[in-house]
């Protein structure tokens, strides 16, 4: 039985690609017929690997290594995805840090670092391919976690990253809101000039 191919023609990123959950969604979006910007902070074996295995599937792929915390790297990821297939049609942010370490005993350094990845490298890789993804009519897919809801021991940065990850849906929302009342203003401005071109007096005095 053919597997089915529903994703074929679509570009797909993913941070934290390398291994657990981020390989998996790469190698399942592949499957689906996506070509896959795979990425991984600094292990270019894992990232070889997992682009490998899509290949043998059939598939295309193309590693990209970069820590999502480094403001250069969602630029960086855009660009490859556009250089290499020409479009972004789904974005998956799923890097993370998972340090363990009790908040009394927390820098604040500690705490921001886990901060940057998790949540202010979503916002970064979110507006690096945001172009695209409204020119394709993409999706953007932000990995948050059951410990958001449940917690873990000494990781307070952790599920505070996660939470306010789950709550970045917002940010999502926001967006086709407003690309929605974009078009509806366009929409009204194209009716209201009609409307004008209408009453508009022809050259015998006589209405149109």
């Amino acid at each position: 039985m053919a597997e089915n191919k529903e994703l074929t023609g679509k570009v797909a990123i993913v941070t934290g690609a390398g291994r657990n959950i981020g390989r998996a969604i790469a190698l399942a979006l592949a499957r689906a017929g996506a070509s896959v910007v795979v990425n991984v902070r600094s292990n270019q074996i894992e990232a070889e690997g997992v682009v490998r295995e899509i290949e043998a599937g059939g598939s295309k792929a193309v590693a990209v290594l970069g820590d999502i915390g480094d403001e250069k790297t969602a630029g960086a990821l855009a660009d490859a995805a556009l250089k290499r297939f020409g479009r972004i049609d789904i974005l998956v942010s799923n890097a993370a840090r998972r340090r363990e370490k009790p908040i009394g005993d927390m820098s604040y350094a500690e705490w921001r670092e886990v901060m940057n990845v998790i949540l202010d490298g979503t916002f970064r890789c979110v507006h690096a391919c945001l172009p695209a993804l409204k020119k394709s009519g993409g999706s953007i897919i932000n990995i948050g976690g059951m410990s958001a809801h449940i917690g873990s021991k000494d990781r307070a940065h952790v599920i505070t990253a996660k939470a306010a990850l789950a709550a970045q849906k917002t940010i999502n929302r926001w967006v086709r809101q407003q690309e929605r009342a974009l078009a509806d203003r366009k929409k009204q401005q194209e009716k209201s000039s009609i409307h004008v071109d209408s009453k508009r007096e022809r050259p015998n005095g006589d209405d149109a």
